[in-house]
């Protein structure tokens, strides 16, 4: 009865589109993508947070375990994308991350030595706290995002 409701509105809605397929514009994916940046923004995600992450998913957008592995994949494949899209054109999106200093640095000052977007990748602690500090050092950030305080799990 339920899935006959469902297809119901999906046909209202005009489309039929399976809850498993991820179009650039789902705001699952875009959720996704999120959360996996977070989870992988310290550097490693742990078996717990890889399970806790598909747990959400799973359970707010009422997904079976193959659509949830392919939002994870998709989402995944989307941060990586969006990565390589800064990446090669560093200084068209650089006044998005210069915003948050407030007048104290230009886009054209933050040096694309000192910032690289990569893919969702891992790294250790240390290096988060180095690059968490210089950013405190320049009013970037409030200082209460510290690394324990944004691991997940």
């Amino acid at each position: 009865m339920l899935d006959s409701l469902k297809n119901f509105l999906s046909d209202l809605a005009g489309g039929d589109k399976h809850p498993g397929r991820f179009e650039q514009n789902d705001y699952r994916l875009a959720a996704a993508a999120l959360l996996i940046h977070a989870a992988t923004i310290d550097g490693k995600e742990t078996g717990a947070e890889r399970d806790k992450l598909r747990a959400v998913l799973k359970s707010r957008f009422s997904l079976d375990d193959a659509a949830t592995n392919e939002l994870v994949d998709t989402a995944t494949l989307a941060e990586n994308e969006a990565v390589d899209l800064i990446n090669a054109d560093f200084y068209k999106y650089a006044h998005h991350v210069t915003a948050h200093a407030k007048g104290a640095l230009k886009p054209g000052e933050l040096l694309r030595a000192f910032v690289h977007y990569k893919h969702v990748d891992y790294y250790d602690v240390t290096l988060f706290n180095r690059a968490y500090d210089w950013m405190k050092e320049r009013g970037m950030s409030e200082g209460q995002s510290r690394h324990a305080a944004l691991v997940v799990g």
